[in-house]
């Protein structure tokens, strides 16, 4: 019986570490998928609330306490 396994064995150890940077490489993709949508997100509202508080600095009041 095991003499029939060891040839099975010897060819799945050979195929063993690309099976191993495969899944490396399809762990990094995913953690990029997975983290690139809430990092846009943020990089979006933190840009419009910039504009926002540029915006807000520079009006003049629209009702003046001068005469």
């Amino acid at each position: 019986m095991t003499q029939q396994i060891q040839p099975l064995l010897k060819e799945i150890e050979a195929k063993l570490p690309s099976l191993m940077l495969q899944l490396q490489n399809f762990s990094r993709m995913w953690m990029v998928v997975l983290t690139a949508p809430p990092g846009l997100i943020g990089d979006v509202m933190g840009s419009i609330a910039i504009l926002i508080d540029r915006s807000a600095t520079h009006r003049t009041p629209a009702f003046s306490m001068q005469n």
